[in-house]
């Protein structure tokens, strides 16, 4: 049996995972580890501490 530590362990090595993975990653409550770790491989990719955000707008002209 696969536990969230292996399947996290999984992802740091860059591995890939499976759906068995993914399926215990989201039964599981343990969202502190899954932040963590999504934390970490976001800054390996992105290691500038630079955030950007985008304002998308719809702007319908109608009368009605």
């Amino acid at each position: 049996m696969t536990t969230i530590n292996h399947i996290l362990d999984k992802a740091l090595q860059g591995e890939r995972l499976d759906l068995e993975d993914t399926i215990k990653l989201f039964e599981s409550d343990e969202v502190e580890k899954m932040g963590h770790v999504a934390n970490i491989l976001m800054e390996r990719k992105h290691p500038d501490p630079m955030a950007t955000f985008v304002i998308g707008r719809n702007v319908n002209y109608t009368n009605v």
